[in-house]
């Protein structure tokens, strides 16, 4: 759209800046010129004047010295805009440059024709070689790539150059004085006439975003005092564990240690102190194990151990009394001497204590509170239920605390338990095959959502309030279940299944039973929702 200019504004053009007019004055070339000149033009004018022999041929060299020095006065001038411009020009460059270093951010070029390779300052920076370098072999170029990723830059480096293609890509890289990095490279072509004329890119050096990450993701994973494993991250080794030793017909071993006489750590010498001890307890525990073994920080004081490839129970009690006796040690306090802690020890053994995450871990909780009240500064092995105990029981019994009172959505939840222990069944004894598994699970999701649709046309048809909240936590089981069927597939059976349990039990006190109360007398509760609180403060 064409903007209407007003004629009685004045111009908004650029007046000529009073230094940009002097500047035949500045000793270039053609200044030094224009001033010898105009010397000569005010000789000769001054000359005549005192002869008062004015003559044609006076005039005639008057005016040529004039042209001349306006001619040099405009090359003057030209010459100073130029110098200006490539000023201005060495200016961009320079500050590009410095944000390209601060950036870590290079820029390149390759000439089709000419097979030619252009790089900026900052790329020879990255790649840590002088100027002196020759990018155009490209193939000596891509030597800096790691080489497990050699094929994969030179192939999406070779299609951009024949087709046109685009990529970005990260990789890493080794600079040419051995600096490993983390770079990403990225390029595009400019096509002309149909044909690639040229491929333009960047790279840039990505490492302290990649140890960030790194940094993290081990955080996600790790208590960040420790830096042992968390709680999550025990119950994936855990299930791992269990899987493996299911596969081989062998034990594993869960340790749960509470650490005796802590609390007067904190009371007398301070929380720093506490924390002192508690990386020294990690230490401690770390050297007592093998590196196939695992322990975690669950919290507080607690601490937990995975063993696996545990041929017999007294595997179990050799790393359990080197651990007490280790711990028995006196842990010297900076800058408050020494203190002295013990350790209570439970420890379940799969399968003969439970095949489940959850039966484990309460039978390992059970003993070790036995320990303590032996005490403590010792180890007590489960003796709950056998494997063929456990066996006859379902892992998840729907007891009347767990019904809400709605025989559809009682009778949905019972089908949706059942199909969870059938196919815990089928994870726990490790012989059926994985096709059976996953479409036992899947099997397990295409119900969940029908009871999802269930309890969601009954909150349409009763005018449920808290309809959306509901739908929502629908929709966020949903959203992960891929995730968990990746999970479930990748070896983490034990750890999806404990938290569908999880979440099943935790789904019906929470969200199912408020929506049963209500559809049982919708009108009462609609009642309820609807009626404001009244005080006598709103008389």
């Amino acid at each position: 759209m064409a903007t209407e200019i007003d004629p009685k504004l004045p111009s908004r053009e650029p007046q000529a800046n009073r230094s940009e007019l002097l500047a035949p004055f500045y000793w270039s070339k053609y200044g030094k010129n224009f001033l010898v000149i105009a010397v000569l033009f005010v000789a000769l004018v001054a000359y005549h004047v005192y002869t008062s022999r004015p003559t044609a041929q006076a005039f005639s060299s008057l005016l040529f010295l004039a042209i001349l020095a306006a001619a040099f006065y405009r090359l003057a001038l030209a010459e100073s805009r130029r110098d200006k411009t490539e000023q201005a020009l060495r200016r961009s460059q320079a500050l590009l440059n410095q944000a390209q270093a601060v950036g870590k951010f290079g820029g390149w070029e390759y000439d089709v024709a000419t097979g030619q390779v252009f790089w900026t300052e900052e790329v020879y920076r990255i790649l840590e070689v002088g100027p002196e370098y020759d990018p155009s072999n490209v193939a000596k170029d891509i030597e800096f790539c790691a080489p497990d990723v050699r094929t994969v830059i030179t192939r999406a480096f070779e299609r951009a150059v024949a087709l046109g293609e685009p990529y970005d890509l990260e990789a890493r890289f080794t600079g040419a004085k051995g600096t490993h990095k983390w770079v990403r490279t990225s390029a595009r072509a400019e096509i002309v006439g149909g044909k690639v004329r040229r491929v333009i890119g960047d790279i840039q050096d990505i490492t302290d975003r990649k140890v960030a990450e790194v940094r993290s993701g081990f955080l996600a994973n790790h208590d960040r005092l420790t830096e042992l494993p968390n709680r999550e991250l025990f119950y994936d080794r855990l299930s791992q564990a269990i899987s493996r030793a299911a596969r081989r017909k062998e034990c594993v071993a869960v340790f749960l240690l509470d650490l005796d006489d802590f609390k007067p750590i904190n009371d007398n010498y301070g929380h720093a102190a506490g924390d002192v001890a508690l990386v020294m307890v990690a230490r401690r525990l770390k050297a007592c194990l093998r590196n196939m073994d695992t322990v975690a920080r669950l919290g507080g004081d607690e601490f937990a151990v995975v063993l696996g490839d545990v041929e017999t129970p007294g595997d179990s009690k050799t790393i359990a009394e080197k651990i007490i006796k280790s711990l028995s040690e006196p842990l010297k306090l900076i800058d408050t001497g020494e203190c002295q802690i013990g350790v209570s020890i439970g420890i379940a053994i799969f399968p003969e204590n439970g095949s489940e995450i959850d039966k484990l871990m309460s039978a390992a909780d059970s003993a070790m509170y036995e320990s303590k009240a032996r005490g403590k500064n010792t180890y007590t092995f489960s003796s709950e239920g056998t494997h063929a105990e456990a066996a006859a029981e379902p892992w998840i019994a729907l007891d009347a605390s767990l019904m809400v009172g709605s025989p559809e959505i009682d009778q949905q939840h019972q089908r949706i338990a059942n199909l969870l222990n059938n196919l815990n069944t089928a994870v726990k004894y490790a012989d059926e095959p994985a096709e059976l598994t996953a479409r036992l699970f899947d099997e397990m999701v295409h119900y969940v959502r029908f009871h999802f649709q269930t309890e969601e046309r009954l909150m349409d048809r009763r005018g449920y309030p808290d309809r959306i909240a509901h739908i929502n936590a629908h929709q966020k089981l949903l959203d992960e279940v891929m995730y968990l069927r990746t999970k479930f597939i990748q070896g983490g059976e034990l750890v999806v299944l404990q938290s569908l349990k999880d979440w099943l039990l935790l789904h019906i006190a929470s969200s199912d039973r408020p929506l049963a109360e209500y559809l049982a007398n919708p009108q009462e509760k609609a009642l309820a929702a609807s009626t404001p609180e009244f005080s006598i403060a709103d008389r």
